[in-house]
C-alpha cells in the first residue's frame, strides 16, 4: 500500500447525521417500501432528501415519528373503541399460531369488518419486532454497551443463534498475521464460525486502523456462498470497541457504510462516551445493565444444582452483593469458594480474593507510611497486579473505595476528586499505570500533610 493511499484511507469524510423525519411516502418502484423525508443535521431544508427505511439506522427517530403521527390522527369513535376492547378482552377458544399463546398478544393493530357481526383483528405479538429483525435481511449494525459482567457477550451469542441457528456455537480459534506498511508483522487472534468472526483490534494499539481498513474490508468483500444460510451476510463482532483509536473508528464508519450488503457489525464496549458520534448514529444502541441481586442469586443456585453441590441462599446473596452484581465475578467467586470450602453450609462469609487483599495492604502503606520508599514498594505491587491481568481502572476504583473506609472524613472528598480526575485521564491516555501511580502519589501527599497537621 502506498503512502498516498494509506493517508487517503484514514481521512475522515464528511458526516451526515439525521436530525429529524419530516414526512413519509410509499415507493411503488421498490416493492411498495416506505421512504422518509430526511432533515440532515447542520443543513438547511433545501438539502432534505428521500431515503429508504432500510438505509436509515436511526430507528429511535422512526419510532418517535410514528408516535407523533398517531398522536395527530383522529381518535376512534366510542363504538369502534368498544369493539377493539371487546376483542382484546375476549376469551379466544381457537388455537393460536404455532409457538404462540393468546397471552403473547401485545396489542390490536387494526379491526376489519366482514358483515354486521364478524370482525377480523390484526394483532401485534409481543416478540414480533425482535423476531422479525433477526429473520430479516434489514438487520442493523448493533452496539452493545454496559458495565463489565452485565451479560453483553451472552446477549450477542443469543442474537447470533437467533439469526443463524445453533451452528454459530461451533467455534474455532486461529491466529492471523498481516504486515504493516513499515514491514512489521502483526499477529492477532480471531474466534470464528461459518457465519461470524470475533476480533479485538484494540490489542494492536495504533495498528488497529490497519485491521479495520484491510482485514475487515477483505472479509466484507467476500460473499456468503452457503446456500443453506438464513442470511447472505456475515457478522463481525468487535470487542472493546471503545478502546479503538479515533482513526480506527473513522475507518470503521466508512466500512459500515460501504459494505452493508455483505456484513453486519456488532460492537461491544463498556463506555459509550469513547465511541465517536458517526459510529453511534449508524448502530442500534443496546444498553445492557447489570442484573439484579435476585437474578445473580438465581444463576448461582442454578450452577450449584448443575454441579451437584449445596449452596445456601444467604451465601449466594453475599457473593452477589460482594461482586456488585457482576455476573462474571460472582461465578468466579463461587468457584473459588467451592474449591476452598468443600462444605459450603459452614461458610458464613466469602473469602476476599488475593488481589483484593493486596489492595488492602497497599492502602495501609499509603496511609501509615507516605514516603518515597513506600511509593517504590507500592509500584512493584501495582505491577504485580497488572501482570495478573487486573485492569488499572479496576485497581484505581478499588483503591478509592477501600481508602474511604480507612481515612478521616475530612480527606474523603479530596480523595474522591483525585480518583475521578485520574480515572478520566486514564481513559484518555494509553499508559494507564502512570496515571495510577500519580493517583497513589497524590493521595500519599494528602495523607502526609494530614499527619503533619495533627
Amino acid at each position: 500500500m502506498s503512502k498516498g493511499q494509506d493517508s487517503s484511507e484514514s481521512l475522515d469524510e464528511e458526516v451526515y447525521e439525521v436530525e429529524s423525519l419530516r414526512g413519509h411516502r410509499v415507493s411503488t418502484r421498490d416493492n411498495n417500501s416506505l421512504e422518509y423525508l430526511i432533515k440532515w443535521k447542520h443543513y438547511g431544508e433545501e438539502y432534505n432528501t428521500w431515503e429508504r427505511e432500510r438505509n436509515i439506522y436511526a430507528k429511535g427517530l422512526i419510532l418517535e415519528y410514528w408516535r407523533k403521527q398517531q398522536a395527530n390522527s383522529p381518535k376512534d369513535t366510542s363504538d369502534e373503541q368498544s369493539k377493539v376492547e371487546s376483542i382484546i378482552n375476549a376469551k379466544l377458544s381457537a388455537k393460536p399460531p404455532e409457538k404462540r399463546t393468546w397471552n403473547d398478544i401485545d396489542c390490536v393493530v387494526n379491526v376489519y369488518h366482514c358483515g354486521n357481526s364478524i370482525l377480523f383483528a390484526e394483532v401485534k405479538w409481543k416478540s414480533d419486532e425482535e423476531y422479525d429483525r433477526a429473520n430479516s435481511d434489514n438487520f442493523p449494525h448493533l452496539l452493545f454497551y454496559g458495565p463489565p459482567g452485565a451479560g453483553k457477550k451472552t446477549r450477542i451469542a443469543a442474537v447470533l443463534r437467533e439469526i443463524y441457528g445453533p451452528s454459530t456455537e461451533k467455534l474455532k480459534v486461529e491466529q492471523r498475521q498481516f504486515v504493516t506498511s513499515s514491514n512489521r508483522k502483526m499477529i492477532f487472534t480471531v474466534v470464528s464460525s461459518n457465519y461470524h468472526l470475533e476480533l479485538n483490534p484494540s490489542d494492536l494499539g495504533i495498528y488497529d486502523r490497519v485491521i479495520v481498513q484491510d482485514v475487515i474490508k477483505s472479509i466484507a468483500q467476500t460473499q456468503q456462498f452457503d446456500v443453506n444460510a438464513r442470511h447472505q451476510f456475515k457478522v463481525i463482532i468487535i470487542d472493546h470497541a471503545d478502546e479503538l483509536t479515533r482513526n480506527a473508528q473513522a475507518a470503521l464508519r466508512r466500512t459500515m457504510e460501504k459494505y452493508t450488503s455483505s456484513i453486519r457489525l456488532i460492537l461491544c464496549c463498556n463506555s459509550l462516551s469513547k465511541i465517536i458520534a458517526p459510529v453511534r448514529s449508524r448502530c442500534l444502541l443496546m444498553r445492557v445493565a447489570r442484573p439484579e441481586v435476585d437474578e445473580v442469586v438465581g444463576a448461582l443456585l442454578h450452577v450449584a444444582t448443575k454441579e451437584n453441590f449445596s449452596l445456601p441462599r444467604q451465601l449466594a446473596i453475599s457473593i452477589a452483593e460482594h461482586a456488585e452484581r457482576n455476573m462474571r465475578s460472582s461465578l468466579l467467586s463461587l468457584e473459588s469458594t467451592a474449591v476452598r470450602h468443600p462444605d459450603l453450609s459452614k461458610v458464613t462469609q466469602i473469602d476476599e480474593l488475593d488481589w483484593e487483599i493486596a489492595i488492602s495492604k497497599i492502602t495501609d502503606m499509603m496511609i501509615k507510611e507516605p514516603t518515597p520508599a513506600s511509593l517504590i514498594t507500592i509500584r512493584q505491587h501495582i505491577y504485580d497486579l497488572v501482570i495478573k491481568y487486573i485492569e488499572p481502572t479496576i485497581i484505581l476504583k478499588k483503591l478509592a473505595f477501600v481508602l474511604m473506609n480507612k481515612v478521616d472524613n475530612s480527606l474523603k472528598l479530596n480523595i474522591i476528586e483525585r480518583a475521578a480526575y485520574y480515572e478520566h485521564r486514564m481513559r484518555l491516555g494509553k499508559k494507564e499505570t502512570i496515571y495510577l501511580e500519580m493517583f497513589i502519589a497524590s493521595v500519599m501527599h494528602v495523607c502526609k500533610r494530614f499527619l503533619n497537621e495533627m
